[in-house]
């Protein structure tokens, strides 16, 4: 009688821990998951962010013949730099407690770093179109390629 009752008790708590034991797993796994998500699209952003950035710097070879072609060209490039940006800062406060803390800081300091120099000089925008030739627009594209 005691081997059976002692069986039947080995069984529940190999049993119990078996099954808590199996349910972090499962709750790990699906954390490393979403962190992998969130990683993915984060690198997608930051290309774009680059991407971005450096159409807006380089100076185009398209053959504009006005200075309202310049204009409008460097004022759309620079919109669109400044959405990917912002999408970037977005996607990243959002999902800031599934990253390494490290990643976390690298990010944050990167997306400071381009606030704090757009904002040095006004952003880009129609009044900003030789920019992207002078010394600090060619800092700015250097650090950002990184």
């Amino acid at each position: 009688m005691d081997t059976i009752v002692a069986t039947v008790i080995g069984a529940l708590v190999g049993g119990l821990v078996a099954y808590f034991l199996g349910l972090r797993r499962s709750r790990y796994e699906r954390m490393e998951e979403q962190r992998a998500r969130v990683l993915a699209e984060l690198s997608g952003l930051l290309f774009g962010v680059e991407e971005g950035y450096r159409r807006w710097y380089l100076p185009s070879l398209r053959g504009w013949h006005t200075m309202s072609e310049v204009k409008g060209e460097a004022g759309e490039k620079g919109n669109d730099a400044l959405d990917s940006l912002n999408a970037l800062t977005r996607c990243y406060h959002l999902n800031v407690a599934w990253l390494d803390p490290g990643v976390a800081d690298r990010i944050e300091h990167f997306i400071k770093e381009l606030q704090e120099m757009l904002l040095s000089y006004g952003g880009p925008g129609a009044g900003n179109t030789h920019f992207q030739v002078t010394p600090r627009g060619i800092e700015i594209a250097t650090r950002t390629s990184r």
